[in-house]
C-alpha cells in the first residue's frame, strides 16, 4: 500500500475530481503537491487530523467551499499553499493552532472575507525556520479579507496604531505594521 509514502508530487497532471477524504491513511506522508490541476470540491474536513503532513500545495485548482475549522489540528504543517482557487467564507479562528506553520498562502481566492482572527497571533509560534517563533509569510492579496495581522500587546505598545492599515470596525486591532502585503481591497 501507500502507508509508508513520504512525498507525492502530482504537479500539472490534469487531475480532476475531488480531494479524497481517506488520504490521511497515508500516515507517513509529509509532502503533497497538487499544484495546477483541475481539482474541484471542498477541502476535506477529515484532513485536519493528518498529523504527518508538513507541506500541502493545491495552488491553481478549482477548489470551492470554506476553510475547514478542523485544519487547525494539522500540528506539523509548515507550508500550506491554497492560493488561486475559489475558496469562500471567513478565516477560521482555529487555524491559530497551526503552531509549526511558516507559510500560509491564500491569495486570489476572491470570496474569502472578514478579518484576520486574533487567535492567528499564535500561528507559527513553534516554527523553527528563519527567525523562529513567528509566521514567515501570510499572503492574502486578491481576497476580500481586510485588516491586519494581530500581534502581541508588547509589540503593539511600541508601534503606533495606524487606522489607514485596517478597514476593521469595532475593537481596535493590534497591528504589526510591517505586514504591508495585507492590503484591504479597494
Amino acid at each position: 500500500g501507500m502507508e509508508g509514502l513520504l512525498g507525492l508530487n502530482l504537479v500539472s497532471n490534469q487531475l480532476g475530481g475531488q480531494l479524497p477524504a481517506s488520504w490521511p491513511r497515508m500516515a507517513a506522508l509529509r509532502l503533497l503537491d497538487l499544484v495546477f490541476n483541475q481539482l474541484t470540491g471542498q477541502l476535506p474536513g477529515s484532513w485536519g487530523n493528518w498529523s504527518s503532513l508538513q507541506v500541502l500545495s493545491v495552488v491553481g485548482n478549482q477548489l470551492t467551499g470554506q476553510l475547514p475549522d478542523s485544519w487547525g489540528g494539522m500540528i506539523r504543517m509548515q507550508f500550506l499553499e491554497l492560493s488561486d482557487n475559489k475558496l469562500t467564507g471567513q478565516l477560521p479562528g482555529s487555524w491559530g493552532g497551526l503552531a509549526a506553520l511558516n507559510w500560509l498562502l491564500l491569495a486570489n481566492n476572491q470570496d474569502l472575507t472578514g478579518s484576520i482572527p486574533c487567535s492567528w497571533v499564535n500561528m507559527g509560534s513553534q516554527n523553527t525556520a528563519g527567525a523562529g517563533g513567528v509566521l514567515g509569510l501570510l499572503s492574502l492579496s486578491g481576497t476580500g479579507v481586510i485588516g491586519c495581522y494581530p500581534t502581541t500587546a508588547l509589540e503593539a505598545a511600541a508601534a503606533p496604531y495606524n487606522d489607514s492599515v485596517s478597514g476593521v470596525r469595532g475593537e481596535r486591532p493590534l497591528c504589526r505594521h510591517t505586514h504591508t502585503w495585507l492590503q484591504p481591497q479597494a
